[in-house]
């Protein structure tokens, strides 16, 4: 059987030159970048995630307060700016498989940076889910789910 053609309209012309293999090396490529945006992002939210019950008390709630969700929108403006990107330079041949590639990548994203987050809370509580385990993690979630609301299209 034949292969559905994609509208001319919906055809990503330019990347109708790329071969297989350079395609194969920047799908490869565009992986690996994804990997290493997911783990910056990590971090970057995880410096926010530990701080705040480290340093949240006292002198420093203040700064805590401003600095912590600074962390968390940068991290996933990383994510969210980055996506993009590397899925344009992946070469995909028509409008639906790339939109489709991002909307993959952005909601893996979003679940390895629940999760890495949820488990560095669960650090902090020495592995135990407690009622602040509980509360932490609701509010990292929230935060996350919120922003990826007011960015996204």
């Amino acid at each position: 059987l034949g292969k559905v053609v994609p509208e001319p309209s919906d055809v990503l012309w330019h990347n109708l030159a790329v071969g297989p293999i350079e395609r194969a090396s920047r799908r490869t490529g565009g992986f690996l970048a994804s990997i290493g945006v997911t783990l910056v992002a990590s971090i970057i939210m995880g410096i926010a995630r530990f701080i705040k019950p480290v340093f949240g008390q006292g002198e420093h709630s203040v700064f805590v307060a401003i600095i912590a969700p600074v962390c968390i929108i940068t991290g996933n403006l990383l994510i969210n700016i980055s996506v993009p990107h590397i899925v344009r330079y992946e070469g995909w041949e028509d409008m639906s498989r790339r939109n489709s590639a991002m909307c993959i990548k952005l909601a893996i994203f979003q679940v390895l940076n629940s999760l890495a987050g949820g488990l560095m809370m669960l650090a902090l509580e020495r592995g135990e889910l407690t009622a602040r385990w509980y509360a932490m993690s609701g509010e990292m979630i929230s935060a996350i789910v919120l922003f990826t609301i007011l960015i996204s299209d």
